[in-house]
């Protein structure tokens, strides 16, 4: 295809001859980025560069495909940006509102501000209903939420989560289910709709179990233990967390990221005890910052010191007080813009530990 536009001699040759190339660096770049993103993201460029203006949308869509499987959110953004331009002027508005929702997803990964993406996903779910795109319907609802999640809206998220489960059609992945079960339940935790929440868990475990994701259902387990505790339910509590502990012992232990699961869960069993046993729980997290520090595991040590001072402040004592205030200093460490450590540090400054 190179040497046939290398050959062109008129216009309308060298047109012929950009449109082939354009095909087949697309499709080389699809099969390169199984083993070369960076190799399939230089053909892609050529790619772009020779495609008509008509097809480049689709060719600005793949790269940026590829560049957010690199990490480089920046172009992906530009290249969906770019793709909705062509498509609004080829008047293919279908296209371009399937554009808007991957915009919003490279958005949301590369933490833009979450109320715009609100604005610009709604319309399009509008539109897409208009148009019977269920699809698309679905998506942009998933999109919603996550955008909700982030702007702080869970009442919403709920909502939009809700829609997508009521417009599944039997066809879609369990996993993708799953994820959309597991992303409700959070969100019904931040309204302390809690038994809802584990309902949401129990379903996205078996659907994960369904395409034997052993990795999801550990964390399933650990979040629904976390909702069972507050919702008042301590034996379910329990025995979410001996699920959990009973699959990551089959698991094995020379897996980090299996190790790495093991600290989280024992970060939650800590938050489930620290009211009856808050000895107990002082124990599990000192070793879990332990093997967070030497692990370079940054947001467990913070976690557990966190979770650390809120323990130490249940004595109410003066003592209580300072071992709390060395968890929080020490936190602020690792991490300087944590918000629950920096309203512990407010609490602590005004509070009266003497008694």
């Amino acid at each position: 295809a190179r040497r046939m536009k290398g050959l062109a001699s008129t216009p309308d040759e060298l047109l012929e001859a950009q449109t082939e190339l354009s095909g087949a660096l697309s499709f080389a770049a699809r099969l390169q980025a199984v083993s070369d993103l960076g190799a399939a993201r230089r053909l892609m460029d050529e790619c772009v560069a020779n495609a008509r203006y008509a097809a480049r949308g689709v060719m600005l869509q793949q790269r940026a495909e590829v560049a957010t499987a690199m990490g480089d959110l920046d172009t992906a953004v530009e290249d969906h940006e770019q793709a909705i331009a062509v498509w609004t002027v080829e008047g293919l508005d279908h296209a371009a509102d399937g554009a808007v929702l991957d915009l919003a997803h490279a958005q949301l990964l590369r933490d833009d501000e979450p109320r715009g993406i609100i604005e610009a996903v709604r319309p399009v779910i509008a539109r897409m209903a208009e148009r019977g795109d269920t699809h698309g319907v679905s998506t942009g609802w998933q999109m919603l939420g996550r955008a909700q999640i982030t702007a702080g809206l869970p009442e919403d998220a709920v909502v939009s989560f809700t829609h997508v489960l009521d417009g599944l059609t039997g066809d879609e992945h369990p996993g993708y289910i799953a994820q959309v079960r597991q992303g409700r339940a959070g969100e019904l935790m931040d309204l302390d709709r809690f038994a809802e929440a584990v309902a949401d868990l129990e379903a996205a475990a078996e659907l994960y179990a369904e395409v034997g994701a052993d990795y999801e259902i550990g964390d399933v387990w650990r979040t629904a233990a976390v909702a069972a505790h507050y919702g008042g339910d301590q034996p379910a509590a329990r025995a979410y967390l001996e699920r959990a502990d009973q699959l990551y012992a089959s698991l094995g232990s020379d897996d980090g990221a299996i190790e790495y699961k093991r600290a989280r869960l024992d970060l939650s069993r800590a938050d489930v005890i620290r009211n009856d046993h808050p000895a107990r729980a002082a124990e599990v997290l000192r070793d879990v910052v332990e093997r967070g520090r030497v692990a370079n595991w940054i947001d467990v040590a913070v976690s557990g010191l966190h979770l650390s001072a809120l323990v130490a402040m249940q004595s109410e004592d003066r003592e209580g007080g300072e071992r709390a205030r060395r968890f929080v200093d020490d936190g602020l460490l690792l991490d300087p813009e944590h918000p629950g450590l920096h309203e512990l540090d407010e609490f602590l400054r005004e509070g009266d530990f003497d008694s």
